[in-house]
């Protein structure tokens, strides 16, 4: 089972993986790298495990690189 991550947390690695800070509404934050385009949510609790999964998908990263980041 993967590990709960906080939204500061996967921001981090997502940068460590060359995604860039373009655009936050409200408290929604798009990254962007190449052609894909990430949509995390900024709030102060933890991110849901589906919404983990559906960030690594539109990433297309697989949760092994993500953690070997």
């Amino acid at each position: 089972m993967p590990k709960v991550y906080s939204s500061k947390e996967l921001v981090r690695k997502l940068q460590r993986l060359w995604f860039v800070k373009v655009s936050q509404r409200w408290s929604h934050l798009k990254m962007i790298y190449g052609v894909r385009v990430v949509i995390v949510p900024v709030h102060a609790k933890d991110i849901p495990l589906g919404t983990f999964r559906s960030i690594l998908e539109q990433a297309g990263i697989s949760y092994d690189d993500f953690m070997r980041v």
